[in-house]
């Protein structure tokens, strides 16, 4: 064999190593992506595990947001406050599934699923005094956010309530 056809041997295996090389870095990605979709996810369900801890071992905090929900305004300042920090956790909560569904790190059904269990949490404490009060506080892009998902689920809502009037 010729010093040129060693040459051309030694080409096509290098380009073959820079191919093996590229295929070897995909995969890395791909595990590295799917590991980043479990730890963003097992992250946003301890937040709501914690959230939803604070409800179960407070009952000072549940009775302050069943009487936010039946009337925000007759909440002393100091209820208003625990209610809010509440509201406020919630809305922590969103923003971080927003914060990964723009960087990629999330599938839509659950930054849609995000979505909707802020706004059913919303709705279940009857946030709209508080959002109302604390609103034009928030940078836009927060209010926006929130705003969002709450039309999120009314529009997710709204094929369940058309169907229940046909029947």
């Amino acid at each position: 064999m010729t010093l040129e056809g060693l040459y051309f041997i030694a080409q096509i295996a290098a380009a073959l190593a820079v191919v093996a090389s590229l295929v070897f870095v995909g995969l890395q990605i791909k595990t590295n992506t799917r590991a980043q979709y479990v730890t963003s996810f097992s992250d946003r369900l301890n937040i709501m595990r914690d959230l939803e801890t604070s409800i179960m071992q407070s009952p000072e905090l549940r009775d302050c947001l069943v009487r936010g929900a039946m009337d925000y305004a007759a909440l002393s300042e100091q209820d208003k406050l625990a209610y809010g920090s509440y509201m406020t956790l919630q809305m922590g909560y969103l923003a971080s599934a927003q914060l990964h569904w723009d960087a990629g790190a999330i599938e839509r059904f659950r930054w849609e699923g995000s979505q909707r269990n802020f706004a059913r949490q919303f709705r279940k404490f009857n946030a709209g005094p508080w959002w109302e009060a604390e609103k034009p506080k928030l940078a836009p892009g927060m209010a926006q956010m929130v705003e969002d998902a709450l039309a999120a689920l009314e529009a997710f809502e709204q094929p369940a309530k058309e169907n229940l009037d046909v029947v």
